[in-house]
């Protein structure tokens, strides 16, 4: 009897023991961080403004038509922001190209007028114009995009949408932010997307670039590579290719040296270097100097990096191009 009654109580506290454990959580487990990392950037905004500070991110995350990407802040180089980003530009772009059509000849000129001075804005509105049914719409269009390819390079084009440039390779789709948020020295900065126009990562590395230059970025004429340089950054420019002018004289990017006409007035602005040779300017407003085939250099000052060729405009056409490739260490 007592060894049943010592079972008995062994039982009952054996079952009163497996309800405490039952009822017990389990222990934590404790969840990784996701550790933001600071990012230095340049901001460039429509009215040129340049701004560099740091932003935290763990992942930017970019919509495509494919599905969504996370583009962790060390493989990003470049974001150039699309107009969508700006509704009533878009809406804007979209009244003026079907006022091209209209009726009224006020309206098509006010519209063909306006068209022109967004510039670069409004040349993939225009390419699209090229489709349209209306015979006056198209004819406008391929006369603005002829003036407008004149003016502004490939990369002065504003997308439609965001282009993310990673180390990697390229992405077309939409950014997904509406405020950029930067911290810089001086305090907080939020901007609106629609206010910007490029956003640079400067990571400290090598950045390359391949830029054509056409027969029509002569002398004091420049393309617009895209590539702003700040003051120490290391260059090293390559260029092959080949233009000929209208009288049918051919040159490299070397250019060509001799002093026999009509070469030595074909000349553009640096008149002491070869005719045809491969020139550069950092800024708007900065000095032009040679580059020729091959050219390594430390910037002196910032800013774009600019491309032409050392010929007067007045002798072209040019035809051919030269292919520039253009490797950057900040």
């Amino acid at each position: 009897m007592r060894w049943s009654a010592v079972l008995c109580i062994l039982t009952a506290c054996g079952l009163l023991l497996a309800q405490q454990v039952r009822k017990q959580k389990p222990p934590h487990k404790e969840q990784p961080l996701t550790l933001k990392k600071e990012v230095k950037i340049r901001v460039v905004l429509k009215d040129t403004t340049r701004i560099v500070g740091v932003v935290e991110a763990g992942k930017f995350v970019v919509e495509t038509a494919y599905g969504v990407l996370e583009v962790p802040p060390s493989e990003m180089r470049r974001v150039v922001v699309g107009k969508k980003a700006d509704k009533e530009l878009v809406e804007r772009l979209a009244v003026l190209v079907r006022e091209l059509g209209s009726d009224d000849f006020a309206r098509r000129r006010k519209a063909k007028k306006e068209l022109k001075e967004l510039g670069a804005v409004a040349i993939t509105d225009l390419k699209r114009a090229l489709q349209s049914n209306d015979a006056e719409t198209r004819k406008t269009a391929t006369e603005l995009l002829a003036e407008l390819e004149k003016q502004f390079s490939p990369d002065e084009v504003v997308p439609d949408e965001d282009i993310i440039e990673t180390a990697r390779f390229t992405i077309v789709g939409n950014l997904r932010f509406e405020t950029f948020t930067l911290k810089t020295r001086y305090g907080i900065l939020r901007m609106p997307k629609k206010d910007i126009t490029r956003i640079e990562f400067l990571v400290g590395e090598e950045s390359v670039r391949v830029v054509e230059l056409r027969g029509n970025f002569a002398g004091t004429t420049m393309v617009d590579t895209g590539i702003e340089l700040p003051v120490g950054a290391e260059v090293e420019v390559t260029a092959t290719g080949k233009m000929t002018s209208h009288q049918g004289i051919s040159f490299g990017p070397a250019g060509l040296s001799s002093d026999i006409m009509p070469v030595s007035w074909m000349r553009g602005p640096l008149r002491g270097e070869p005719f045809g040779a491969l020139l550069g300017r950092i800024g708007r407003g900065g000095r032009i100097f040679k580059i020729g085939a091959r050219h390594k250099f430390k910037a002196k000052t910032s800013g774009r990096l600019f491309l032409s060729f050392n010929a007067k405009p007045q002798f072209g056409p040019y035809r051919g191009s030269f292919k520039v490739k253009i490797r950057v260490k900040k």
